[in-house]
């Protein structure tokens, strides 16, 4: 679960906004965590997932070169399932530009 989490999460600055300018807070440092899958799609995919006996970095290399013999066609199907729509994609890529600048 934690594997995907990683893969799924982003993390932003939190916000300082409702400050006293110098005054600083506990939480200061640490980051707010901005969930991209909710806990129920991840837990399913985690399911889907661990039917599938291969490591998942060796699973997307095998995925990527369209290899046959690793995920039958209702795994495949169940795999595009959880591929993020393009609005996910979009607010993913606002999320990544903000934490650059």
């Amino acid at each position: 679960m934690l594997e995907l989490e990683n893969l799924f999460a982003a993390s932003v600055p939190a916000s300082d906004s409702g400050r006293m300018p110098g005054q600083h807070s506990s939480n200061a440092r640490k980051q707010e965590r901005v969930q991209l899958i909710d806990h129920r799609q991840a837990y399913n995919c985690e399911i889907m997932l661990s039917k599938v006996k291969v490591p998942l970095p060796e699973l997307m290399g095998l995925v990527l070169a369209l290899e046959e013999s690793v995920l039958d066609i209702d795994q495949v199907e169940n795999l595009i399932k959880f591929c993020p729509t393009k609005k996910r994609w979009n607010y993913l890529r606002v999320i990544m530009e903000k934490k650059i600048s």
